[in-house]
Order: C-alpha cells, then structure tokens, then sequence
C-alpha cells in the first residue's frame, strides 16, 4: 500500500511539473550548495529549507525504486553534471523553483567537481551564488570510503571487500582511478576551475570543522552572503560512526600526499587551518 501510495505521489509531482511547464512557471535558482561529498551538504541544505526567506527547489522529487525501502529525493537533481537530467532541459529545471519573495537554492555535492561542466553551469546561471563546504581531505576520504561500504556499492576502482587501506594503497598506484574518494579533496584544484567562469565575490567556501564548532557565526556568514536574515536553527551537524577507527600508517600516508595541495589552498584563502593538520588528530 506504501509504494502504491509513493508511485501515486511521483505520478501526481511530474503532472504537476508538466503543467508548470507549459504555464512557464518557475525560475532559475539564485543560489547552490555545490559541495563537496561528506562535507556536510545534506546538513546545510536542511538547514536553508528551514529558513523562511529561502525554497531549496520546492518542486523537485524524486522517487528510487531500486531500494529497499523506496528513497525518496528531494535534494539532489543532478542537472549539470548528470546527462539524463540534462536533456530535460532548461524548462523543466526552472519548473522546480518558485517566482516569488524567497530565494531560490539548490544543493548538490558533486557540482564542485564535475569540472567538465562549470562552464555550463555558469551560462544557465552566471548570477548564482555558489556555496562550497571542505572538510580535511584526509577525514573526508576515510568518510566517503566508509558511505561507499555502508551503501555496498563498489565505486570504480574500489572493492568494499577490502580495507581502507588496502584500496587507498591500489588508487594511488593505478593514478586515483576513482574520482569521488582522493581526488575529491583536492580542493584547491576544482575551486580554481570555478573561478575561471565566476568572480571569486559570488563563492563562499565554509570549512566543515568550522561549522561543527561555531554553527551559529557560519550561520551568520552565509546569510550575510545570501542577502538574508539570520535566524535561530536548532540542527545540529550529523556525525558518522565507522566499524574501524583510520589506520595510523595510512593517516600520515594521506596527510603527507595533500600537504602540497592544502598549502596552495591556505594560501588562496589567506589563512592555515590549524583542524586540518596532522598534529591536531
């Protein structure tokens, strides 16, 4: 009764987005959450959907069937980066945000990295804000690797029926074959990227560890950034608990591999982060 119920309300969303298509509602969003992966996206985007001057695409649903139980997004729309969502095209993303008094916002934590696509993104929108959460690379591999055995999902180059190890190990070898687990925390590389496209005033890059300790000043930051109120928010940053604790060995294996990388983006930012060093783990 549950999934007749679910295709029912998937059936009467894409209706209702047909209709708004054809009436030539919507618009394009204001702003997006871009990323990155294990950074903290799902928690901000929860939390801009709780703000009363902002929609995160009200519209947008979307219904997986191929788990158990059924998965029902209402986050992710994947249209940049994602070729099937593309064709869609340009009506139909503008069909999920509202023409109204709110800001308009998106959040996808693979944006940042689809580097292949910037350009586009930045001729549909080239006014939109950009939000870029990062975390230490070296916690946020570790946190993606253990989201890839959680969902048993083998990512290119990648077998969960190994360690974290043992896997980090074979990537590096093989030339980082599977982008979303060390490639994703070269930040400084991406960030670059959507700087040749946009002005560096419309990115706002939050830290994660920042956020974790200070929820309320980053709060403050992004809606300054925003143009928005500030208002009180009571979430609190969900924390993921692994099977195993990270390997030392591989720890400062992977510390010693983004150092170069962390320095060139210190220096673009203008300051260290001391969260980020391996003495502080």
């Amino acid at each position: 009764m549950q999934l007749i119920k679910t295709e029912i309300a998937e059936i009467s969303n894409n209706i209702k987005i047909l209709f708004r298509i054809l009436l030539g509602k919507g618009k394009l969003p204001d702003f997006l959450v871009i990323g990155s992966q294990k950074c903290g996206t799902t928690y901000l985007w929860e939390i801009l959907r709780q703000h009363p001057e902002i929609e995160m695409a009200p519209h947008y649903l979307r219904i997986k069937y191929k788990k158990n139980p059924v998965w029902i997004d209402k986050k992710e729309i994947g249209f940049f980066w994602d070729k099937r969502i593309f064709k869609k095209g340009v009506l139909w993303y503008k069909s999920l945000f509202n023409k109204n008094d709110k800001l308009q916002g998106e959040a996808n934590p693979s944006y940042y990295a689809a580097t292949e696509f910037h350009e586009r993104m930045y001729k549909i929108i080239p006014n939109a804000k950009l939000i870029l959460l990062i975390r230490n690379p070296v916690n946020r591999a570790f946190s993606a690797f253990n989201h890839m055995v959680r969902t048993k999902r083998n990512w290119p180059g990648y077998d969960i029926s190994k360690n974290f190890s043992e896997n980090i190990n074979k990537d590096i070898q093989l030339g980082l074959k599977c982008e979303d687990i060390l490639n994703y925390g070269f930040y400084i590389k991406y960030i670059k990227n959507l700087l040749k496209y946009y002005p560096k005033n419309r990115l706002l890059i939050i830290v994660t560890e920042h956020m974790r300790k200070n929820p309320e000043k980053t709060h403050q930051t992004i809606c300054d950034f925003l143009g928005v109120k500030k208002v009180n928010l009571n979430r609190r940053i969900h924390v993921s608990t692994y099977l195993e604790p990270l390997n030392k060995e591989i720890e400062k294996e992977l510390y010693d591999f983004y150092e170069p990388y962390n320095k060139e983006l210190y220096k673009f930012l203008g300051y260290e982060i001391k969260e980020w060093e391996a003495h502080e783990k």
